[in-house]
């Protein structure tokens, strides 16, 4: 009887260097302070929050995955401000495949957090929305500072 032998060092190696490749994203995500999310339109949920994200809206990964069914919703972590400018922001990015880029505030038991968002629809070549991505930044010290600055002016 004679078995089949298959060499998989290259498909072993091949792995290796993916999970090295995401420990560095994930290295640089977190030294950064930068949070991110995918989200699905076919599953209509949020494909990934990452960690960081869910600890700057005060909560667990698995709740916003669970929770979020388009990106527009995260508008109910925001300010009450900003929620209308937030959801005509992603609205338009995934209607139209522009990027956005737009700054909200969260109300905190410390007072209000300030956050950046940048944001990417992805489409196919036939123009189907695949994915929205995109990062957020909690740019509190770096408002206060600048607006030091201004001050000190």
């Amino acid at each position: 009887m004679f078995g089949v032998v298959t060499d998989v060092t290259d498909a072993f190696r091949t792995l290796q260097d993916v999970r090295d490749q995401k420990d560095m994203l994930d290295l640089a995500a977190r030294v950064s302070g930068l949070g991110h999310w995918v989200w699905d339109p076919d599953q209509t949920c949020l494909a990934f929050c990452s960690e960081r994200l869910a600890f700057m809206f005060e909560t667990e990964t698995h709740a916003l995955v669970r929770r979020i069914v388009h990106p527009s919703e995260f508008s109910a972590y925001l300010h009450d401000d900003d929620r209308a400018s937030y959801v005509e922001a992603i609205s338009e990015g995934v209607a139209g495949a522009d990027p956005y880029d737009i700054e909200y505030r969260r109300k905190t038991d410390s007072g209000d957090r300030y956050f950046k968002e940048i944001g990417q629809p992805i489409f196919d070549a036939a123009g189907k929305l695949q994915r929205d991505i995109a990062t957020v930044q909690d740019v509190t010290e770096a408002n206060a500072r600048e607006a030091e600055l201004e001050q000190a002016r």
